[in-house]
């Protein structure tokens, strides 16, 4: 009886409208908490692209577009329809053709009518794609010697060629092999050991690190001269990665440090360079863009809003960022929440714009997206202003759009230049290579191993970004690169000057 009494009592004492609010509250949170246990569902189990497939289109009764197969293709004719039969790529015709031919034995070549050889009318030929292993091999530098038989002048020998690495017995090859192995294709020097290994000689991960630490310094004039040609140019996108550095000076071993990445310059000349720092705030922001004028793509991180201060820059904002919150709301209640999907459709609008765009001449993106993407950007401004007071800020598609909302003037301005992108994706995809091989290698020992790694990540990316083979531009600049001497020679082997 005292307990049924202290509740009524409690009961009566309690403000209704205090108690309405904590129900609002409670509700609130816990449909947060469901959203959160959607989302962490869906990234475990489900599919991580952000594009909306045809089943979800399907749904609301939106347009699929259609898909151009990149293999050849057949029909067989089964039961009164049609069957697609899955196709073969072709091998490359620029590879080696080595032809093994099979014939029949002479007795098979005799006509089974009894009058004769058969004549051969033609072949047919079967392709299967062969590998050849590496070869390593032992460059001989023999240099003859000369002296007099009359006199004790002394013995006169050719001089050996400069080497990027004096004293080294690493070819050029060999160490473009190198570091293309670790920073391109993501094998962290431990593994090349014991490659190396089963092709019959020693060769220890601290000497590859030493001969990786080196070269980075000896290309640094080419990477500054790379810096030079991206602050000299009009649009630079920019982001950042983490590092772990285990020997910086004054830090602790697990304290994370930075790869910063800009992309930059003209069209046939463009340019990626990574930067090593062990902060991220706006003065070393400050630092790696200055002297530039012109657009600064970013995503929303507030060291980024430094640069309004500058007359010189104008922000530019990330239409990738953006849509990448609406796609976390959508994965929390994909068939409940209509708002995510109906702004991911806006943004579906401008990039198929953006994709049937790609090819044309800057002008002619300007005058397109000036006729038709403008429209669609204002009707999701209209669009945004009216859902957003609707929607609890705590929840994923408020967060999301409250994110949109705080950016916009940054992502519509791409629309004032043809030259501009929708997205950051560009620099995105130049730092995916650096996150593939950190999942690898974990770590740099020191701060120069780190600094060599900016250094070759950034002659890697920029090679890929002017079409060159980057094992083939790394092993020109190691052979090259001893004897430049004149700002001329080091200009001569940026990858749009070969």
């Amino acid at each position: 009886m005292v307990s049924i009494y202290m509740l009524s009592y409690n009961t009566n004492s309690i403000d209704v409208s205090e108690l309405q609010t904590t129900i609002k509250n409670l509700i609130l949170r816990n449909t947060q908490l469901e959203e959160m246990l959607r989302l962490l569902r869906g990234e475990r189990f489900g599919k991580s692209s952000e594009k909306l497939n045809e089943e979800q289109l399907r749904l609301f009764n939106l347009p699929v577009e259609e898909k151009t197969p990149d293999i050849e293709t057949s029909t067989e004719k089964i039961a009164g329809y049609d069957r697609k039969k899955g196709g073969r790529k072709k091998l490359p015709p620029e590879l080696e053709r080595v032809r093994v031919t099979h014939d029949l034995k002479p007795e098979e070549k005799q006509c089974p009518c009894g009058c004769g050889e058969m004549e051969k009318i033609g072949e047919e030929v079967s392709e299967k794609l062969d590998i050849i292993p590496s070869e390593f091999r032992v460059i001989q530098d023999v240099r003859f010697k000369y002296a007099c038989k009359k006199c004790s002048e002394g013995v006169y020998i050719a001089e050996l060629p400069e080497q990027i690495i004096p004293k080294s017995n690493a070819t050029p090859n060999l160490l473009a092999h190198i570091a293309i192995s670790k920073f391109e294709d993501a094998l962290p020097l431990n593994r090349q050991t014991k490659i190396f290994k089963r092709y019959g000689f020693e060769l220890s991960r601290g000497t590859m690190a030493t001969w990786m630490i080196h070269i980075g310094k000896k290309i640094q004039p080419i990477i500054n001269l790379i810096q030079e040609h991206i602050i000299d140019s009009s649009y630079i996108g920019i982001d950042e990665t983490k590092i772990q550095v285990l020997k910086e000076k004054d830090r602790k071993a697990d304290n994370l440090s930075y790869m910063w990445v800009m992309r930059g310059g003209p069209p046939g000349k463009t340019a990626t360079i990574f930067y090593y720092d062990p902060h991220r705030n706006q003065e070393v922001l400050k630092k790696l863009i200055e002297g530039f004028k012109g657009y600064l793509q970013c995503d929303g991180l507030q060291i980024y809003n430094v640069v309004e201060s500058n007359q010189d820059i104008r922000l530019l904002g990330c239409f990738a960022h953006a849509r990448r919150y609406f796609h976390k709301a959508l994965k929390s209640a994909f068939n409940k929440d209509s708002i995510a999907f109906k702004t991911l459709e806006f943004i579906r609008k401008l990039y198929k714009i953006e994709s049937e765009i790609k090819e044309q001449t800057a002008e002619e993106r300007y005058k397109r997206r000036q006729a038709e993407s403008n429209i669609i950007l204002n009707e999701l401004k209209t669009w945004l202003d009216d859902v957003i007071i609707k929607v609890p800020p705590q929840s994923l598609t408020g967060d999301a759009l409250h994110y949109l909302n705080s950016r916009w003037k940054y992502l519509i301005r791409y629309i004032e230049d043809g030259n501009l992108l929708i997205d950051n994706n560009a620099v995105e995809n130049a730092i995916r290579p650096f996150v593939i091989g950190r999942k690898n290698w974990l770590f740099c020992d020191t701060p120069e191993g780190a600094y060599a790694n900016s250094n070759l990540y950034t002659l890697i990316e920029t090679a890929k970004n002017n079409k060159l083979d980057p094992f083939n531009y790394l092993s020109l600049v190691f052979n090259k690169l001893p004897s430049a001497k004149t700002l001329q020679d080091y200009e001569n082997l940026l990858p749009w000057n070969l």
